[in-house]
């Protein structure tokens, strides 16, 4: 700070700075007042958000952020016994910043066949370690014959789903709900016409509730497809219902379903839907789906993508807010043609005439993997390509003895761990940099990958560790630090010619490196001290009155 400190003074030239810090002190003011009416603050700048600044990031309260995190669990709230609380200040106290949740309706195997009670993926996933169980809530009610009604919401369900989003909200914590099941059990499902009283005829979920291939799908209930209104109604209100309990709190991203084969004109009538909810309370809620199958195997080692299966659309059309890449493969799953950097990077290609966010909501790292820097390398790794989002798949008890949680409760709560302490690391990293304003410039680095806004800003981040790096800087004073895999460390500052300088390693495995031209941490400083100073002006003029 001392280095700081002695050359932000040597930059009050002539009052330059001062006369700068005395018009921004003057519209922080304007812009507070703007915000405050009858001492309650208007919130809509601090919702989830496309950043304004570069629409490749989402911004949340108003700054710019890199979303990451863990869950142990994501079928919230159907899990009505899952500690959600002290879940959520798990995630908020390893610095953490996303929560993904799927709303599934009915059991789920991927059979699509076995009835209630059953064996199914359910006993992969989390069990309260003590009982061993897991409690379930339907989100309709059920009359006297054990038939649900769809007209009739089950409360507590609702209300544990939104005391969830709320309470994430409070922590600073985005939710991404994923408001179509598939892999459901459409034998038990609610929307089935045999287990409901509102409405009959044919209809199915096609192969595995995923598909539509099937004249009587569930998807194809929409105007352009099966067009059947007596469904589509129910279908409405479940929905609506996903958007009630949500769009208050602000920090939630919809997604309309998770490894599908939807139609297009399905999808589409549900962004659209979202869309003009949002529109109707004043505020703009973002969307996108998530196919399946958009990759496929071209040799016994390599795949590729296929944009024939709906990725083109999500990255160019406006229906769509944001575009997950979640079914990249990975894990067991034979290597790309193009790495994954290189894959985010492609995407950039494809969408730049329709820039968005780029998500990775499930990296699949998680689901068995205890190695902490393993999953923070490759969480970085997204962020260093430009990527807007990487958390970490919840643990799945697959290969476990019968494939129960039950079986290995212990490793499946490492893993869990794991995934939560690598999601703090990385947003400790992505936390103390800007990088909103910065494109990749691996041309600027001798090894390992950069982001930059040359002559303001760099971002260095070497995967595989090593003993130094160039980078090459303009002419100018710069401040500087270097991150160790786990925070940060302290400040230095230093003045250069222009040209390559070389940067000495700071820790044993993956380290990083940023790098801020002085004018531009002044300016920030001056930022802050502007609106510290408007609000301790709103402050004591709120108590006055």
């Amino acid at each position: 700070m001392s280095v700081f400190i002695r050359s932000f003074s040597n930059l009050l030239d002539g009052g330059i700075i001062v006369k700068r810090f005395m018009y921004i002190v003057f519209l922080a003011c304007s812009w507070n007042s703007a915000l405050a009416q009858d001492g309650k603050i208007i919130t809509k700048s601090d919702r989830i958000r496309i950043s304004p600044s570069n629409p490749r990031y989402f911004e949340y309260k108003q700054k710019p952020v890199f979303l990451t995190g863990a869950r142990e669990l994501e079928m919230l709230p159907r899990v009505g016994n899952y500690p959600y609380e002290q879940a959520v200040n798990e995630l908020a106290k390893a610095g953490c910043n996303h929560w993904r949740i799927e709303m599934y309706i009915s059991d789920s195997d991927h059979d699509g066949g076995r009835r209630y009670p059953l064996v199914s993926t359910y006993d992969a996933w989390w069990h309260d370690p003590v009982t061993s169980k897991q409690e379930h809530l339907d989100a309709f009610q059920k009359n006297a014959e054990g038939k649900y009604d769809l007209g009739r919401f089950n409360e507590p369900f609702w209300n544990r789903f939104q005391s969830f989003c709320e309470l994430c909200a409070e922590k600073g914590i985005v939710l991404t709900v994923e408001m179509w099941s598939t892999y459901t059990i459409w034998a038990t499902s609610p929307f089935n016409p045999k287990n409901n009283i509102n409405y009959s005829g044919p209809l199915d979920v096609g192969k595995h509730g995923r598909d539509a291939d099937s004249k009587f799908s569930f998807v194809r209930t929409v105007p352009g497809l099966g067009n059947r209104p007596e469904i589509l109604k129910y279908q409405e209100k479940f929905i609506e219902k996903i958007l009630d309990c949500t769009w208050e709190a602000g920090n939630v991203l919809y997604v309309c379903g998770n490894e599908n084969r939807w139609p297009r004109e399905w999808v589409e009538y549900w962004a659209d839907f979202v869309h003009k909810y949002g529109k109707s309370k004043g505020v703009d809620l973002l969307y996108t789906n998530i196919p399946e199958h958009i990759w496929s195997r071209v040799s016994p080692d390599r795949v590729e993508f296929l944009f024939s299966s709906g990725m083109e659309e999500i990255l160019t059309k406006p229906q769509y807010d944001f575009a997950d890449m979640s079914q990249l493969p990975g894990g067991k799953n034979p290597p790309f043609k193009m790495t994954r950097y290189e894959t985010i990077v492609d995407w950039y290609e494809r969408s730049k005439n329709t820039p968005r966010p780029i998500t990775m909501l499930k990296n699949y790292i998680g689901t068995d993997e205890t190695d902490v820097g393993k999953k923070r390398r490759d969480a970085l790794t997204y962020f260093m390509a430009g990527a807007a989002m990487s958390g970490f798949h919840r643990p799945w008890a697959g290969g476990c003895p019968e494939g129960r949680w039950n079986n290995c409760a212990e490793k499946m709560r490492k893993v869990y761990l794991s995934s939560l302490e690598a999601a703090g690391q990385v947003a400790t990293f992505t936390s103390g940099v800007q990088f909103v304003d910065t494109l990749r410039r691996n041309d600027l680095v001798s090894r390992g990958w950069c982001l930059a806004n040359p002559g303001k800003r760099y971002i260095v981040y070497l995967k595989k560790g090593g003993e130094s790096v160039d980078v090459k800087l303009k002419p100018g004073s710069y401040l500087y630090k270097t991150f160790n895999g786990r925070s940060w460390n302290k400040e230095d500052g230093f003045k250069w010619t222009g040209g390559w300088r070389t940067f000495k390693k700071a820790a044993n495995e993956d380290w990083g490196l940023y790098i801020e031209s002085m004018i531009e941490t002044s300016n920030d400083f001056l930022k802050a001290e502007a609106l510290r100073l408007a609000l301790v002006s709103h402050t004591q003029k709120g108590r006055e009155k």
